[in-house]
């Protein structure tokens, strides 16, 4: 058996970034068209780059570390922990006194329940943009929604108020860049919104690292959440997280242009049986 990947690259011209921003979110609202969602409405102009930059910069500094490496990696001093939430990177936006949430490709998102406890939170903040997490609230006595169920939420309009937004960081705040200060400083300007609630901020505590490792007992092994994350004020990022080891054959992937650089976006990879055979492929983004 053998497998073909046709991936196709787009021609980047600099001189017409603009314009294919312009195009690409044309073209995301009309592949999106079925979604209950309000993407009638491309994002601000320039706002999309901004976007994928804090996405990059920020992914570049986390590690990712197994709990036996806690105490040997984690630096001393103080650590801002908190849960990670399983869900996808959004965007909080308030601009020119109006609120939306908006993905890191420049899909808007408004008309729901989170959006409108956004605006009420943020309405002192003036022109702000918030980094967290879109995610699904669990149902009473159900499963914890993964990270696969945001998708599958923004086509039914029956999910609408379970669609919820947790902050994590201040990209920008009353139109100033706050990404140099303290992440202390940070957290204070995130008091703006509950601990809880459709739009709501992560719920952060300071501790030691042998105090990450309390937390990750407390949240991860009793199955609440996927992992956490612990800051350090020098700027480190560590997402703490359970290790599974598989043996696994990649059978396909392909690619993405980034800031006029191609990324590896998506891998395909299966599984090997007892009798050797490849078991049903598995598929993850970003």
């Amino acid at each position: 058996m053998s497998l073909c990947l046709l991936v196709c690259r787009p021609r980047l011209d600099p001189l017409r970034k603009q314009e294919d921003t312009a195009i690409h979110a044309s073209i995301l609202i009309a592949m999106t068209n079925d979604d209950f969602l309000d993407t009638q409405a491309p994002p601000p102009p320039g706002l999309t780059e901004p976007l994928r930059d804090y996405k990059l910069r920020v992914a570049k500094r986390y590690r990712t570390l197994p709990p036996p490496l806690v105490e040997q990696v984690l630096p001393e001093g103080k650590l801002y922990v908190s849960p990670k939430i399983d869900g996808e990177l959004w965007f909080a936006l308030r601009l020119g006194g109006e609120t939306g949430l908006c993905a890191p490709n420049g899909r808007m998102l408004s008309g729901i329940p989170a959006v409108a406890a956004l605006d009420k939170a943020l309405a002192n903040a003036g022109d702000a943009l918030l980094a967290g997490e879109l995610f699904i609230a669990a149902r009473e006595d159900g499963p914890r929604p993964r990270v696969f169920h945001v998708a599958k939420a923004l086509r039914d309009p029956a999910q609408a108020n379970r669609v919820g937004f947790k902050a994590f960081d201040v990209a920008t705040w009353n139109g100033e860049d706050q990404q140099k200060l303290p992440y202390e400083q940070r957290l204070a300007l995130l008091s703006a919104l509950p601990e809880s609630g459709p739009a709501s901020r992560v719920v952060t505590y300071e501790e030691t690292k042998r105090g990450v490792l309390a937390k990750y007992r407390e949240w991860v092994d009793s199955k609440r959440y996927e992992g956490l994350i612990a800051r350090h004020d020098t700027g480190g990022i560590y997402k703490v997280k359970p290790e599974i080891g598989l043996d696994a054959v990649i059978v396909a992937w392909s690619e993405r242009i980034v800031l006029d650089r191609v990324e590896l976006r998506e891998l395909h990879v299966a599984l090997m049986r007892d009798d050797v055979s490849l078991g049903t492929a598995m598929s993850g983004q970003d």
